[in-house]
């Protein structure tokens, strides 16, 4: 069995036909396929997940039809309230989904704001604001990369 040493400096890798080549005697073989996390990916990503948490914020809105004892106790005196404030909060992630889609970047900065607002204020929330934190945590995530990329500070 032959070891060889391949220097690093001389390998040049084709991440669209997934084939690294050795300059050095110009062998070619085959590479392990990576995910590859481009633009699209986490235009995906994003307004995948809002659209999801949009949607789960809509059910507020039941609030208002439900019997009071179906109710959560913690907001069972302002549950008007959270109820629309859930529905607006839906709707305008839903909105910024759709925009994000169309790839404006309007879209893009309305929902790194409302995932901001989200992030500052779902530990307040109580037991709800569990499952806000990590689904705009993802989704600012997801903007700031899209928007800035993976670009190292010099």
């Amino acid at each position: 069995m032959m070891l060889m040493h391949i220097d690093e400096s001389a390998i040049v890798t084709d991440i669209q036909s997934g084939v690294c080549e050795d300059l050095s005697g110009g062998r070619t073989f085959p590479r392990f396929r990576v995910l590859q996390m481009n633009k699209p990916f986490y235009v995906r990503l994003s307004s995948g997940v809002l659209v999801i948490h949009g949607s789960i914020e809509l059910l507020a809105l039941s609030m208002l039809v439900l019997p009071p004892e179906l109710i959560p106790i913690s907001l069972s005196g302002d549950f008007v309230f959270w109820s629309l404030i859930g529905g607006m909060y839906g709707v305008l992630r839903i909105v910024s989904a759709y925009t994000i889609v169309k790839r404006r970047r309007n879209g893009i900065v309305f929902g790194i704001l409302l995932s901001i607002v989200t992030v500052a204020g779902a530990p307040n929330i109580q037991p709800f604001g569990l499952m806000d934190l990590p689904l705009s945590a993802i989704v600012l995530w997801a903007l700031l990369t899209l928007w800035f990329g993976g670009e190292k500070i010099e």
